[in-house]
């Protein structure tokens, strides 16, 4: 039998109210039987709260004009209202031939990968071929549990140093800390740090900036313990801060080769690899902060890294 897709595409960020979406990071809880993995009902099933929002409003909309169902089995297909809801809708076609015949593939970038790969679990209790490419999705997505279900029917793609798929609060607290740390320890006043950043990067090295840990002065080591009694009694008030979150699926890392300086006439197949690496390994890593950590997530520099790397395979 032919192969036979039906292509659902989310696009990402676009408006001030998807960056609001975007903002509402805050964890809430899925449930288990909703999204049709009863076998994880004793976990805590964590999600980007943004992204709910705008996944139930992409079903609603799905269920109200019968979308999907027209497409895979006509304008005569009837819908069970008896089993619609909002949170866990199902789509009933006419034979579970037809249906079986068919792959549903949901796609997006960024906002869109996340709202895709959500979608994908309250979908996959009717569409049980159905797969999800996402393009840099929010790195504070899922919980563990619930990314790694996704592994079986999910791929997610990461571009060197993309701040979006390594944010979640964990890696937001480490920066915050991480930035404290310098502060504290920094050597230069705000002017000579200036020009030495401004005027000769490449020749700065740590040890001209920050000093070793232990050695800095009175008043930084009391800012340092005011940040940390700030930072625990922060935590206790809000713990979801701190709730770790992940992309979902499969992993797969464009990565800048390191091979030292590049020739101006690199091409991207001698500057650039692919290779799998885990959700908590990307998350460890956490923010890289660089000259390119915001550029690397425009959706035009993934595609063209991923279709020459594709043409070498």
């Amino acid at each position: 039998m032919a192969r036979r897709a039906i292509v659902l595409s989310v696009r990402g960020t676009m408006s001030v109210q998807d960056c609001i979406t975007d903002s509402m990071y805050k964890p809430v809880l899925l449930n288990a039987d909703a999204i049709n993995m009863p076998h994880l009902s004793g976990a805590q099933l964590h999600c980007h709260a943004g992204v709910v929002t705008a996944t139930n409003y992409i079903l609603s909309d799905l269920n109200r004009h019968q979308i999907l169902h027209k497409v895979f089995f006509g304008n005569n297909c009837k819908m069970d209202d008896s089993t619609l809801s909002k949170s866990a809708p199902y789509l009933v076609g006419e034979t579970q031939t037809e249906r079986e015949s068919w792959t549903l593939v949901l796609c997006g970038h960024s906002l869109g990968a996340g709202v895709a790969t959500v979608l994908a679990l309250h979908l996959r209790r009717v569409f049980q071929n159905i797969r999800v490419w996402g393009i840099e999705p929010p790195g504070g997505l899922l919980s563990a549990e619930l990314a790694a279900s996704c592994r079986e029917w999910t791929v997610s793609i990461t571009h060197g140093c993309d701040i979006i798929t390594r944010l979640s609060g964990p890696c937001l607290l480490k920066l915050r800390r991480d930035l404290v740390d310098a502060l504290v320890r920094c050597k230069l006043n705000k002017f000579s740090l200036l020009m030495r950043m401004t005027c000769a990067p490449d020749s700065v090295e740590e040890s001209d900036l920050l000093l070793e840990p232990g050695c800095e002065a009175h008043e930084a080591t009391i800012l340092r313990r005011d940040f940390e009694q700030f930072h625990v009694k922060q935590i206790d008030e809000r713990p979801l801060m701190a709730a770790p979150l992940y992309p979902p699926g499969r992993l797969l890392h464009l990565r800048r080769k390191s091979s030292g300086k590049r020739s101006p006439t690199a091409s991207i197949r001698d500057m650039y690899e692919a290779r799998w690496i885990s959700a908590q390994e990307l998350m460890f890593q956490g923010l890289l902060v660089n000259e390119t950590f915001f550029t690397d997530h425009f959706p035009d520099k993934v595609v063209a890294v991923l279709s020459e790397l594709a043409l070498m395979s």
